[in-house]
């Protein structure tokens, strides 16, 4: 079995010692910091290996257990070694080669715990009228072992074609943020916020955005009026009942209808597809009726008309 053996070196000024070691490794006894040595040669034939001494303070050590070690560059002139610690401080490293020496310093630090995060919501308002403008609000708070976590990214979105005020949002010095949402449509709207630093953290929180009431109207229309007082020839009236927010008539609505002062029950009509009433009425003598009109529902929803016979 052969092996390749370091090649003699002379001191040189056309050689140079690159040192550089990574730092923040955990103080744990296997999280490693690494030193990175290359020798570089400016002239002349580069030893295949070139041999390096390495050494470092405090309680570091290397794979060898101990503090020194004696490593070989690979062909291109670099070698990287791994250093561990138990101890939390700031070691130097010393890298030996020729007449040349370089030095650099690494912290091993301490334990830094995975974040343990938790995601919460809470509804502020609810209920509103999905009218495109009133707004449903709601808050999300960020902790981390229970203590807040502030000037972090949530991501938000939203279901059933809620529009939300503002997304991502970004949680306060309490680890709290709020966003508002509307929606034309009713029916119930969740938002999820997704912690951007960690997209398997989230929170879902539903909502629920009301009909807009309606807004009833009934309205009279005279189609025959002053017809003779002979029993047979009758006056009609029209009545539609609207809905003022979307201005269609209302289909399927029972609508009472009596004349003034009348002893007996109301008669009832339920409105058309469009909305609408008709209502025949005769007399056998001349005189103006009154009659009241009204929704069945909501009997605040009402009108009036006169029929006159000749």
């Amino acid at each position: 079995m052969s092996s390749i053996k370091p090649s003699p070196i002379t001191p040189s000024s056309n050689i140079r010692l690159a040192l550089s070691v990574t730092s923040g490794a955990e103080a744990n006894g296997t999280a490693t910091n690494i030193i990175t040595v290359n020798v570089i040669y400016y002239q002349g034939e580069r030893p295949n290996p070139a041999w390096v001494a390495l050494s470092v303070t405090g309680n570091a050590l290397f794979s060898n257990g101990s503090n020194t070690n004696m490593v070989s560059t690979d062909t291109s002139g670099r070698i990287s070694v791994p250093i561990t610690n138990r101890t939390i401080e700031t070691v130097t490293v010393t890298a030996a080669y020729a007449n040349l020496t370089s030095y650099a310093d690494t912290i091993f630090q301490a334990h830094v715990p995975e974040p343990q995060y938790n995601l919460t919501g809470q509804v502020l308002v609810n209920n509103q009228v999905a009218n495109g403008s009133n707004a449903n609000r709601v808050s999300f708070t960020l902790r981390d072992s229970n203590q807040p976590v502030g000037n972090a990214q949530l991501n938000l979105s939203a279901t059933n074609g809620a529009i939300l005020s503002s997304s991502p949002i970004i949680t306060n010095v309490n680890g709290t943020a709020e966003v508002s949402l509307t929606n034309a449509r009713p029916g119930n709207a969740s938002v999820t916020a997704t912690l951007a630093i960690a997209p398997t953290i989230s929170r879902t929180v539903a909502t629920n955005f009301i009909a807009i009431p309606p807004n009833y109207e009934l309205y009279p229309e005279l189609i025959l009026n002053n017809q003779p007082a002979d029993s047979h020839s009758p006056n009609v009236a029209r009545v539609k009942l609207y809905d003022l927010n979307t201005n269609f008539g209302v289909p399927d609505m029972v609508i009472n209808y009596n004349e003034l002062g009348s002893p007996f029950p109301p008669f009832q009509q339920i409105t058309s597809s469009s909305g609408e009433i008709t209502i025949y009425a005769t007399s056998a003598n001349p005189m103006e009726i009154t009659y009241l009109v009204s929704l069945q529902v909501n009997p605040d929803i009402k009108t009036s008309f006169i029929f006159n016979f000749t």
